[in-house]
């Protein structure tokens, strides 16, 4: 008699087996969309108010922010340095 385990590999197997070339390449088509449509529609929006407000702390480097720790404002500073 064959463990759980062992069914829970032949399931997965004769699933990946069962998957055709063509719905393989289907899936692919539309992540490639997704992301081509992300990418031309990307510079549309601006700041949002939390980015905002951590370009603002990162002007302004201090230790009593409770919001978050200082090491994320001084690593905004740097990469907006850079």
């Amino acid at each position: 008699m064959a463990t759980p385990s062992q069914l829970v590999g032949q399931t997965i197997g004769k699933e990946a087996e069962d998957a055709s070339p063509h719905a393989t390449a289907i899936a692919w088509f539309l992540a490639a969309l997704a992301v081509i449509l992300q990418m031309l529609t990307n510079g549309r929006y601006g700041y949002f108010r939390d980015e905002l407000y951590f370009i603002a702390t990162s002007k302004h480097l201090a230790l009593g922010y409770v919001d978050f720790v200082p090491l994320a404002s001084l690593v905004l500073r740097m990469s907006r340095a850079v």
